[in-house]
């Protein structure tokens, strides 16, 4: 039993193509699509070596293969060495008319770049994943297909080479094989399993059950499926370990040895802790790394319940202190004074989890890290999700950051990238820079909807904020007190500060010392109420202006296109080498 969780010959016209899709898949910026993630959760179970006859008969299905549904939906999946299988009971008659029929989804999250929003049937859901994959079934009129994300939309007609679904109409049943070949032969899976009504859209049915129903809803759980390729007892989806402390390589190596931890420290082999549940017990901690430098990932873990504020350390869920070449990916972390906690730490990469619950998420604590990078994490329902203190910390690139008091908060954080975040309906700011946070890059975020304001800056300087879109915040878009030298331009406001049409009275921006409000020579923002003459005047006392307001929102296209364009023109020449090049033997 087993817990819930590719070679390329080149031709010129394969490589043009792959150079266009880089290209075109880096242009654009606009106003928002509203996207809501919040939490994933932990792992379900199914069987694996276990092939399904597709005959709409579960008769072949075993009782703990079954994911229990809203709505009286019963869902069964398993896997074989070749291909996944999927079944839906409805529990009762499928229907079937142009104002009120069933529609079966299947999203698929397989490591790659994904999307959260759904296919656009009659309307949009919002996804707790980053689904890569969505297979569809209408009963009626027996309708399916195969669709994959290509980084702007769901492409539908995707190459499918599994059997056509079965379905018996009457009993609500229908199954489905998805080849694995189809969908990039994945070792792990995140999975989210609903019906709608497709003639309104309206979901019902969702596995699993903690999710909404209804129109536009918000996913908040999906199931992990770490191991594809392994047994493990469906009665310990993940191996309880209480507190889990390492100091230095030797013990590590020593618990590697133990626990039979694979890998053996080095880039190419990483040690690999994964599929534990790590309890804090209300405690200090729940896993603490410290003073080691071999490289470490720490994979489809539940780290949690590290509460305690009088014992040392103080309620760390995750912390590394003194850690190099860490990688922390698809992890739950949750219910801690600090989720994850750095000290010191350097080249560690944060990437693909959940982080939530907990009144720190991902702490930058002093002394400061270097060399970090935080990706497409999501981080929702802290006090303050993302915090930086002291230094040049490192990027923090492509997360959704939602529900928290405050979404990024620095405090004399230096230099550091923020670029590509979702950062939205945060109680009050969605990011807030104070105590000498100077020369940040802030560019290419979503930020909106947040309790107050945007971006606020406070005894910062020499920040860039270029190239976001900030809208319907309640407060200002970007706020700046107390700080000089700050450049703001090339940016989409949108409906900040309660603005309508007309300037006057109601800015969507604030500074009290004199910062540049566009860039000197032709370029400033686009402002969603500027009255398209003369300059448009920012709140506060310092005057201030943007000279060069914009009569048309702003498309970002020059940085990342030409990039990519000129590595393209470069690489051809030198790769048209090797193309249909005999291997050497």
């Amino acid at each position: 039993m087993a817990m819930i969780q590719t070679r390329i010959k080149l031709s010129k016209n394969v490589l043009v193509l792959l150079c266009l899709l880089l290209i075109a898949g880096t242009t654009g910026n606009g106003e928002h699509a509203t996207q809501t993630i919040t939490y994933a959760s932990e792992s379900g179970i199914m069987s694996t070596n276990h092939t399904i006859t597709i005959d709409a008969n579960l008769s072949d299905w075993a009782s703990d293969e079954i994911l229990y549904g809203n709505d009286n939906v019963l869902w069964h999946i398993t896997w074989d060495s070749s291909k996944l299988y999927i079944a839906v009971e409805r529990g009762e008659t499928f229907h079937g008319s142009s104002s009120d029929y069933d529609v079966v989804w299947v999203y698929l999250d397989t490591g790659e770049t994904g999307s959260v929003n759904s296919v656009d049937w009659n309307g949009r859901h919002t996804l707790p994943l980053y689904a890569h994959w969505a297979f569809i079934l209408r009963p009626w009129n027996k309708y399916w297909n195969l669709r994959e994300w290509n980084n702007t939309d769901w492409k539908a007609d995707c190459p499918y080479f599994g059997v056509e679904p079965a379905q018996d109409w009457y009993h609500g049943i229908a199954e489905i094989e998805i080849p694995f070949s189809d969908i990039g032969n994945p070792s792990s899976l995140g999975v989210v399993l609903y019906l709608t009504n497709g003639a309104d859209n309206y979901l019902f049915g969702c596995t699993p059950t903690e999710n909404p129903f209804g129109y536009n809803a918000c996913l908040t759980k999906y199931w992990i499926y770490p191991h594809l390729t392994q047994n493990v007892s469906p009665t310990a989806p993940l191996i309880s370990h209480g507190p889990l402390h390492i100091n230095g390589n030797s013990d590590l190596v020593n618990l590697a040895q133990l626990y039979g931890w694979p890998g053996n420290g080095t880039p190419e082999n990483p040690y690999l802790i994964e599929g534990y549940t790590f309890d804090g017990n209300g405690g200090g901690y729940a896993f603490w790394l410290e003073n080691t430098d071999l490289h470490v990932l720490i994979k489809n873990c539940r780290i949690w319940n590290a509460t305690s504020t009088y014992i040392f350390p103080y309620g760390a869920g995750l912390r590394l202190v003194s850690a190099s070449n860490i990688t922390v990916s698809h992890n739950l972390i949750t219910s801690s004074k600090h989720a994850i906690e750095l000290c010191g730490a350097m080249n560690v990469t944060i990437k693909h989890n959940t982080v939530t619950d907990s009144y720190f998420g991902i702490y930058f604590n002093t002394p400061a890290s270097s060399n970090a990078l935080v990706e497409r994490n999501i981080v929702t329902k802290n006090n303050e999700g993302i915090v930086l203190y002291d230094g040049p910390i490192g990027e923090i690139i492509g997360n959704v950051i939602s529900n928290n008091a405050i979404g990024i908060s620095m405090s004399g954080a230096r230099s550091n990238i923020v670029k590509g975040n979702e950062i939205y309906e945060n109680y009050y700011h969605g990011m807030y820079l104070t105590g000498g946070s100077n020369l940040n890059d802030v560019r290419e975020n979503r930020i909106y909807s947040n309790g107050n304001c945007g971006i606020v800056l406070d005894s910062s300087n020499s920040n860039q904020i270029v190239y976001n879109t900030i809208s319907d915040n309640n407060g200002y878009g970007v706020s700046i007190s107390g700080s000089s030298g700050n450049m703001v331009f090339a940016n989409n406001f949108y409906r900040n500060n309660g603005a309508g049409k007309g300037a006057n009275g109601s800015s969507q921006a604030y500074d009290d010392t004199g910062n540049s409000w566009d860039d000197g020579v032709n370029t400033g923002n686009y402002w969603s109420n500027w009255d398209e003459t003369g300059t448009y005047p920012i709140d506060g006392s310092a005057s201030a202006v943007d000279h060069f307001p914009q009569h048309t929102p702003i498309v970002h296209e020059h940085g990342p296109y030409y990039l990519w364009l000129i590595i393209c023109l470069i690489l051809i020449p030198i790769l048209k080498r090797y193309i249909d090049k005999p291997p050497e033997i």
